[in-house]
């Protein structure tokens, strides 16, 4: 399945994270396992490569990102297929080509490392899509974002919702996929 991906994505401070936990309305585990080559073409070419996992179900998951001028905004062609866990395992091992699955052009892809997040759904206002906050732990580091994949035209209500509860995005990091800052951990980009 192929989609375009409109999301507002945030890095949050460990206290403004506390806060936003009381409007939780559900929550669950799921790890990223990413994939490159030993050139890290799919990091350097603007794409991100994934298998995720939520409980026994797994996504083969490849982004390419498309340039936005909205601040705080991350535009994504995504490309998603579900496979079990034997295709998982053989991916993992080196035993399975990841591009075969997506249909991608890379060569010579091997995977790479995780990431683990403990996500979150919230409703910050009834009108509005549910939001995601991510507790994420990868490579000795724990980060915190809100992910909100919201339309074009509520952008401005979407910023006007997190000013209320005190979250600026001009006071923020933004637009950082968890497989850049994976990346970016590794010390190589």
């Amino acid at each position: 399945m192929i989609n375009n991906e409109y999301e507002l994505k945030i890095m949050l401070t460990k206290n403004e994270y506390l806060m936003l936990r009381k409007y939780i309305t559900t929550e669950y585990l799921q790890t990223n396992y990413y994939f490159d080559n030993e050139e890290y073409v799919v990091y350097t070419s603007m794409n991100s490569l994934r298998i995720r996992q939520i409980n026994s179900k797994y996504i083969i998951t490849h982004k390419h990102s498309i340039s936005n001028n909205k601040k705080g905004v991350i535009e994504m062609v995504e490309k998603n297929v579900d496979i079990d866990k034997n295709v998982f395992t053989q991916l993992i091992n080196g035993e399975k080509n990841i591009a075969e699955f997506i249909n991608v052009e890379f060569k010579n892809l091997k995977y790479i490392g995780y990431l683990e997040t403990k996500r979150a759904k919230l409703n910050l206002e009834n009108n509005m899509p549910p939001a995601e906050l991510d507790y994420n732990k990868y490579n000795n580091i724990i980060d915190y974002e809100l992910e909100w994949e919201i339309d074009e035209n509520i952008y401005n209500n979407a910023i006007n919702i997190l000013n209320k509860y005190g979250i600026n995005i001009e006071n923020h990091k933004i637009e950082q996929p968890k497989f850049l800052r994976f990346i970016r951990s590794l010390n190589i980009g």
